[in-house]
């Protein structure tokens, strides 16, 4: 048996998704001369809400019929940055507290496994408790109650310190099948109730019928442009239309009748494929960044699940999986006031390694979801849906996200 360190498991990881492999000449983001400070505070101001297309009363964030823009400025004593890789603390500006409230193993579902401290838990396990890496979240208060509501949050990606032993490769170079499948199931969404107790603390409600445990290993439905299309079909799915889970979610966004949108980030360092030709000829592989090295297998579940394992294979219908990847990338929209249904992928937001989709409103209904890619050398994007919002139909609202325009973002050097 062997494994990789835990520190090595996530330098590799950290060092490629750094590498650039736009190899068009269109200009990215981080060729401008600008830093981040620059366009939040600076002279791109214009050019940025020129490319939204927004007027200042436009809301970025919408909390209801009565939303108002943000204040400019929240009024708390700002923290220094740290830099020290070592350091490991949670530090919070003067006049706030922070707790844990959520942490890896915690229950979710009903009949949960208590979490156990040397890792010892099984996948079967896992797939009621809380994921790992927790990232973007969001809460919905229920309509006549904002002091009860359920929090969603991402489970971006998996530590070695998962597994009692770390990650595990047998003599032949392949991963152990229940520590994948624990790996899966720790990926994904939870779905958790909470509420506010006597004396305003914020507690979560355990068991509640809301609480729910979405993985990589959840039936989904794809919809939008390419459901169906011969891109999406699979030896184990041939019509295209049912994507086994969601991976590598990161931050996140929401909709005005109250759906949960999960970003798919570096859903590429999933899969492999074993064919250097096919590789380089496949441009939905390497232009996404998919490995083709060995090395590079990081979390090795090809070696075990032949979902990931992306090498084409002309013995079997659509070629085996070698279209699994197209199935990811996507914006996941999940209802988290309706624990049966289903995940739903939706196309028309376009493919890439999305850190995130903030929603705007504006007063005539229209939306805008904002999107980055978070891949070194990529770019910025904006969806606007075809259809406009009408609160007074929230039941018409269902699949407004299925049709609209894609734009990507192009800054010059005049900020312009």
């Amino acid at each position: 048996m062997t494994q990789p360190t835990h520190s090595d498991f996530h330098q590799r990881l950290a060092s490629y998704d750094d590498e650039i492999i736009n190899s068009t000449e269109q200009k990215s983001l981080d060729k401008m001369a600008l830093s981040r400070r620059d366009v939040l505070k600076g002279s791109l101001n214009a050019a940025v809400i020129g490319f939204l297309g927004l007027s200042m009363g436009s809301r970025f964030a919408f909390a209801g019929e009565n939303a108002i823009p943000p204040a400019p400025y929240i009024g708390f004593q700002p923290i220094q940055p740290r830099t020290d890789p070592l350091f490991d603390e949670v530090v919070v500006a003067d006049g706030y507290q922070a707790k844990a409230f959520f942490s890896w193993g915690d229950p979710v579902e009903t009949g949960a496994t208590k979490w156990k401290a040397d890792a010892s838990n099984t996948w079967q396990e896992q797939l009621k408790q809380a994921g790992d890496n927790h990232d973007g979240m969001h809460f919905f208060a229920f309509p006549d109650n904002n002091n009860r509501g359920l929090m969603v949050i991402n489970h971006e990606y998996i530590n070695p310190t998962i597994h009692t032993d770390g990650l595990i490769y047998d003599g032949n170079g392949k991963r152990l099948p229940d520590d994948v499948k624990k790996e899966q199931a720790a990926h994904g969404v939870s779905v958790i109730e909470v509420k506010k107790d006597s004396h305003g603390e914020w507690q979560r409600v355990y068991p509640s019928l809301y609480n729910r445990r979405i993985s990589t290993l959840t039936p989904m439905q794809a919809s939008g442009p390419l459901a169906g299309h011969d891109l999406f079909k699979t030896v184990a799915d041939p019509d295209g239309n049912e994507i086994i889970g969601t991976l590598n979610n990161c931050s996140n966004g929401f909709t005005p009748w109250g759906t949960y949108l999960a970003c798919e980030e570096n859903w590429h360092n999933y899969f492999f494929n074993h064919d250097k030709t096919d590789y380089q000829s496949r441009v939905s592989h390497h232009r996404y960044g998919i490995s083709n090295d060995k090395n590079d297998n990081y979390y090795g579940w090809s070696t075990i699940d032949a979902r990931f394992d992306a090498t084409p294979d002309a013995s079997l219908p659509h070629q085996g999986y070698v279209n699994e990847p197209n199935r990811f990338g996507w914006v996941v929209e999940i209802d988290p006031f309706d624990p049966q249904s289903k995940p739903i992928k939706r196309t028309a937001f376009g493919r890439f390694c999305r850190e995130c989709v903030a929603p705007s409103l504006a007063d005539n209904g229209q939306l805008a979801f904002y999107s980055g890619d978070d891949t070194r050398g990529e770019y910025v994007y904006k969806f606007v849906p075809s259809q406009r919002f009408d609160k007074t139909q929230m039941h018409n609202n269902k699949d407004i996200l299925d049709e609209g325009t894609l734009y990507v973002g192009r800054f010059n050097d005049d900020g312009t």
